[in-house]
């Protein structure tokens, strides 16, 4: 790793601390240079906004999370990977406070009501895209996928949602992905044939 994609990742990582501690709103580049001790211009040479760091905290984050998926070719291993994605999730879930989607949050709701609602559009096509792409892979039938992205989608951020109120458990969020593999399995053999 560079010198700069080093620096990047330490503003990242103390970018993302002062969201969770102050609120993405309240975070200021003054702030983070404050952080990390380092001249106005050190910062600057990297980023020009709050919104650009953030943007580039998403990414890493979320690239890292579909590099779980970059094996799948068939139903055992879609299922494998799922079953990863899962731990990965439920750590998340249950640590809510110190994740990225403790913070996405925030950031969409900084924007005014009609910019809101596109930038959540957007990222849940980007996010339905990705998803399109994995069952893809395993899925025949069209609309087994578009069936399959949606309800994964749904499940993953009404469960984020029920950790921003302290009540998610364990129990919930393996019934749900559980409800989610077997949907998976029922539309495999369904597309298959077989019942």
């Amino acid at each position: 790793m560079n010198k700069g994609s080093k620096r990047k990742l330490e503003i990242q990582k103390a970018t993302k601390a002062l969201i969770i501690e102050k609120g993405y709103s309240a975070v200021t580049m003054a702030d983070i240079n404050e952080a990390l001790k380092l001249s106005v211009g050190g910062l600057y040479y990297h980023y020009h906004s709050v919104e650009e760091i953030f943007l580039d905290i998403a990414k890493n984050e979320t690239t890292n999370v579909w590099g779980i998926f970059s094996e799948v070719q068939d139903i055992e291993s879609l299922l494998e990977a799922f079953r990863i994605y899962q731990k990965v999730e439920k750590d998340d879930m249950m640590n809510f406070e110190t994740t990225l989607n403790c913070i996405i949050y925030p950031y969409f709701f900084s924007f005014p009501a009609g910019i809101r609602k596109e930038k959540m559009k957007e990222t849940y096509l980007s996010t339905i895209n990705a998803l399109n792409t994995i069952l893809k892979k395993v899925y025949k039938n069209s609309g087994h996928v578009k069936l399959l992205s949606h309800r994964i989608y749904v499940m993953l951020h009404g469960l984020n949602i029920l950790a921003t109120t302290g009540q998610l458990d364990e129990h919930t969020i393996e019934n749900e992905f559980l409800g989610v593999e077997k949907l998976m399995l029922q539309l495999y053999h369904e597309s298959e044939g077989r019942q």
